[in-house]
């Protein structure tokens, strides 16, 4: 068979369904401009969350070390 024989025979049965790429477009935009799942995403903002605040407070931690280091170096 053909290259040409094979797409002829498949437009011959994909004949009556052009109608339904409106439909199909329509329903892909719907989708695309849905909100997306978002299940699951709580759990991890809290554990970036909790990892932003364990830096922020060990980075305190060094800081408050080093001043307390350099005021105890001072000599009055």
């Amino acid at each position: 068979m053909k290259h040409s024989n094979i797409v002829g025979k498949l437009v011959e049965l994909l004949d009556g369904l052009w109608v339904f790429v409106p439909l199909w477009a329509l329903l892909r935009c719907k989708l695309e401009m849905s909100p997306s799942d978002e299940r699951g995403d709580v759990a991890e903002k809290v554990v970036v969350v909790a990892l932003f605040v364990a830096a922020a407070v060990a980075l305190g931690y060094i800081i408050y070390g080093k001043v307390v280091a350099a005021a105890n170096g001072i000599n009055l």
